[in-house]
């Protein structure tokens, strides 16, 4: 997540591929522990305002049931 953070601060104006698909993986490996992905993650952006709108998309087939969710949470 450190390496996300270093990314989004050392150039708000500039988004790359590579930082879409971490992006994507950091959120899939959040979103996961929470329910079951029927397809990945598709992170997209636009510019607006001077600032970046990020939207996450995915699909799922069920929510997971609270006693599954990690005790960090």
């Amino acid at each position: 997540m450190q390496r996300l953070e270093n990314l989004l601060e050392s150039d708000v104006q500039y988004v790359s591929q590579q930082m879409l698909e971490l992006l994507q993986y950091e959120i899939q490996k959040t979103v996961s522990n929470f329910v079951n992905l029927a397809s990945g993650v598709k992170v997209r952006f636009i510019k607006q305002d001077g600032k970046i709108k990020f939207t996450a998309e995915f699909l799922s087939d069920r929510v997971r049931a609270l006693g599954f969710i990690p005790k960090a949470y």
